[in-house]
């Protein structure tokens, strides 16, 4: 099951960093990974701030909208009961 694990026999662990680069890039990606993990909580972090922004303005806006919406239904209701007060025969 672990066979891939496993080191070929030929194959040997090179003795300097001029044999191979991949001596140099184990602690390469030792430094990145961490500073990969704190961008990406960063960018998350920024994220969620725009998210909360844009849900603030949504919510005004729909404020907005349903004050305007009850105002005309109210002014609405203003103008028929006005006219139905005056008994007008073109009703």
């Amino acid at each position: 099951m672990f066979q891939f694990l496993r080191r070929p026999k030929e194959a040997k662990m090179p003795l300097s960093s001029e044999d191979s680069d991949s001596s140099m890039t184990k602690p390469v990606s030792a430094i990145t990974i961490p500073g990969m993990y704190l961008f990406y909580k960063y960018s998350e972090f920024k994220r969620q701030q725009q998210e909360s922004h844009r849900k603030k303005v949504t919510e005004k806006e729909l404020d907005h909208l349903n004050h305007k919406i009850a105002t005309k239904a109210t002014m609405k209701q203003l103008k028929i009961s006005a006219i139905l007060s005056l008994k007008c025969p073109y009703l």
